[in-house]
């Protein structure tokens, strides 16, 4: 009886691994970690279940980003300019007013520190808007006026039940 439980066990095994371990739809993605390269191909999927990607980082100092999505097996991704600029929001640090969502970068003291940096500016109270993001930090859109409002506290906030 052992040696027949053994045997199954070893039956089983064999055909569990025949049928799952070497299928590729049984493995997970791996994702090897490459160096800098200097041909612009920052994902390169090896094999051709599309389960190992060798990936190596853009130039740091560049406007380059990886095109990842377009990478698969036989068809390396590469790094390519960056045509989205990022906006940024309220309170954000931003370098000119074309980095805000509101169009705003001015120099602040922001709290602890003594310097000044740039950051973004949203628009004021009672400033007109279109979204949350259009204004400053601790205000938000009001839609039905179309203008931006003091954030409400948790304890000024009504609860519906």
């Amino acid at each position: 009886m052992t040696k027949f439980i053994i045997l199954l066990f070893l039956f089983s095994f064999l055909v569990l691994q025949s049928v799952c371990f070497n299928n590729p739809k049984c493995r997970g993605k791996r994702y090897l970690c490459g160096t800098y390269n200097t041909t612009n191909m920052c994902v390169n999927v090896s094999d051709y279940t599309n389960k190992e990607f060798l990936l190596q980082p853009c130039k740091a100092d560049s406007n380059l980003v990886c095109n990842y999505a377009v990478a698969q097996s036989g068809t390396p991704a590469y790094c390519v300019n960056n045509t989205d600029e990022k906006k940024y929001y309220a309170g954000e640090l931003c370098t000119s007013n074309k980095n805000c969502t509101s169009n705003k970068c001015e120099f602040r003291v922001t709290t602890g520190s003594t310097e000044p940096v740039q950051i973004c500016i949203g628009y004021g109270e009672n400033e007109p808007c279109v979204s949350h993001s259009d204004c400053d930090t601790g205000l938000f859109c009001n839609k039905t006026s179309g203008v931006c409002q003091k954030q409400k506290l948790i304890y000024e906030v009504k609860h519906f039940r």
